[in-house]
């Protein structure tokens, strides 16, 4: 059986060796693709010099990041080991830059893409499964578990969350939330679509990712009414007067679900209050312009302007930073949501969706993440999509 390497769809098609081998060696991998592959062929066809306008502010804000990282190191004095680590961290951007640019510009074939989502998803499946079947029995791959302790659910007892064999549960979040825009290049009959929205739900709630189920029910709310909207609409004139009397009527109990789901895990949410806290404090007088830069440990030894976007943006590359990831985004979201007109509300779901997972969780925890993020949009607004190569 001959094995294909198939560059251009390595990050797909090799989706899970990419989460499960070590970052270091993985780094390495996308490189020499990068160096070897991917850039002759990007280069070939005249696209390295056309540049838009998130890929610009990606590049500005990681050269801040990188100045703020080399500037307050040797400031603090500290250790080389320390500098460059974070500064591959910087480095992660420029390879997510690529990967934006070269999937933004370059002919895709969508069945392959589709194919290698199927593959992902399948596996997936399996490691759920084997959690339900293992019954809090550990399995241990590459050096990573099936799942995982969690001591935050009550101050006297252990729960147990699935974790999925990646670094850690909440990871599940950005591996779900990031990759759901491919979803709707199936073009799935929305029965298809509930069943798969409701697996991926249960394996956030699994997870115990508590904002990233708030965010998928968010998301999982604005493709109803959109499917409504689209190929229902007369459910809309029975649904509309029908639906805000439900949720006055039931707003207590709405507020009860949401208090307690955000108190289940009290601990945790003490701890990361704990780092926000003092990751703002973190920042003064030139800090506050350029930010922080390195990551040093808190009092609960967690790593300042961790567990939100928001803040991590801030504690890293100050207010200048902040500025430009802001407009960053807004082009990108701009570009976004003028992708597939007919969708434009599960559009403003996604986005309304990471907004609010954001809130509490990372946009780059892991590098993979970060690359998943750029190439699945990216690939979502092409507009050669149609154009089958290879």
């Amino acid at each position: 059986m001959k094995i294909r390497i198939e560059p251009q769809y390595f990050l797909y098609k090799y989706l899970w060796f990419i989460i499960l081998l070590p970052k270091q060696f993985m780094q390495l991998i996308l490189f020499f693709l990068i160096a070897l592959t991917l850039l002759p062929t990007y280069i070939k066809e005249k696209q390295v010099f056309k540049i838009d306008t998130p890929s610009f502010c990606m590049v500005l804000w990681t050269i801040i990041y990188s100045i703020s990282i080399i500037f307050n190191s040797l400031i603090d004095g500290l250790a080389v080991q320390v500098i460059f680590s974070d500064l591959s961290k910087a480095f992660n951007w420029l390879i997510a830059v690529f990967f934006y640019n070269y999937y933004l510009k370059m002919p895709i074939n969508i069945d392959r893409i589709k194919r290698y989502m199927y593959y992902n998803f399948t596996i997936l499946v399996v490691f759920v499964g084997l959690f339900y079947i293992q019954r809090g029995s550990n399995v241990i791959l590459f050096g990573r578990s099936l799942l995982d302790w969690d001591g935050f659910t009550l101050a006297t007892s252990y729960g147990v969350r699935y974790t999925g064999f990646l670094e850690y549960a909440t990871l599940n979040g950005q591996l779900i939330l990031f990759l759901l825009p491919l979803i709707r290049l199936f073009r799935f009959r929305f029965f298809t679509q509930t069943i798969i929205f409701a697996f991926l739900l249960e394996v956030l709630v699994l997870s115990k990712s508590r904002i990233a189920i708030v965010a998928m029910l968010i998301y999982i709310a604005f493709a109803v009414v959109n499917e409504i909207n689209s190929n229902n609409k007369w459910l809309i004139g029975i649904f509309c007067p029908i639906i805000p009397f439900m949720l006055f009527y039931n707003f207590e109990k709405i507020k009860q679900i949401f208090f307690q789901m955000f108190s289940s895990r009290s601990g945790s949410n003490a701890t990361r209050f704990r780092v926000y806290e003092e990751s703002l404090k973190a920042i003064n007088g030139m800090e506050m312009l350029l930010g922080a830069g390195v990551r040093i440990p808190s009092t609960v030894d967690i790593l300042l302007g961790s567990h939100s976007m928001y803040i991590s943006f801030i504690y890293r590359t100050g207010v200048l930073g902040s500025i430009i990831i802001t407009v960053m985004f807004y082009y990108l979201f701009s570009k976004f949501l003028k992708c597939d007109s007919s969708e434009r509300l599960r559009s403003i779901g996604y986005i309304l969706a990471l907004s609010v997972f954001w809130l509490f969780e990372e946009l780059d925890p892991h590098y993979w993440c970060l690359i998943l993020f750029f190439s699945t949009i990216s690939i979502f607004i092409n507009n050669r999509k149609e154009e089958i190569v290879g």
